[in-house]
């Protein structure tokens, strides 16, 4: 994974922050919830050598399903009672 990992796990987490620092509730939209399940999986990745390429491309796979999603379901969101 060389420097690809910890680059791709440190953009993730920027732009968690950026976002966070704007608005909480972008942590109850699916966007917010997609970001912090890479985050999760791209750390899951550097942990786990043998199952890296796959979760590697699981990543990449929900990063251009969320990008390409219609605004209804990237905004779509679950809000605390």
């Amino acid at each position: 994974m060389g420097l690809y990992g910890p680059l791709a796990l440190g953009s993730d987490i920027a732009l968690a922050c950026l976002y966070l620092w704007s608005s909480a509730a972008w942590l109850f939209q699916f966007k917010g919830l997609v970001i912090v399940l890479k985050v999760g999986l791209l750390a899951l990745a550097m942990s786990l050598p043998t199952w890296r390429a796959e979760l590697f491309v699981l990543v990449i796979l929900l990063s251009g399903l969320i990008a390409h999603a219609p605004s209804e379901v990237r905004g779509f969101g679950w809000h605390p009672r």
